[in-house]
């Protein structure tokens, strides 16, 4: 199945009231509102990362990317 077959038929269940995406947990949400703030360090988003460890390797990952100039 084709990158956009499967954007088409996610489109197609969402449309339908078919599609139940989740809910971010409570960490994740902590995060995104820290890191919208221009005010706070960088320091406090990483100490929320750090708290959960599968979200900080997955983090790593994306980090180190060949897509973000890093090295896979």
């Amino acid at each position: 199945m084709s990158e956009k077959q499967i954007f088409l038929q996610i489109y197609k269940e969402l449309e339908a009231g078919n599609l139940e995406l989740p809910v971010l947990p409570d960490l994740a949400i902590k995060i995104r509102d820290t890191l919208r703030d221009p005010h706070v360090p960088i320091d406090d988003a990483s100490k929320l990362v750090s708290i959960d460890q599968s979200l900080s390797a997955y983090i790593l990952k994306i980090a180190n990317s060949p897509l973000y100039g890093g090295i896979d």
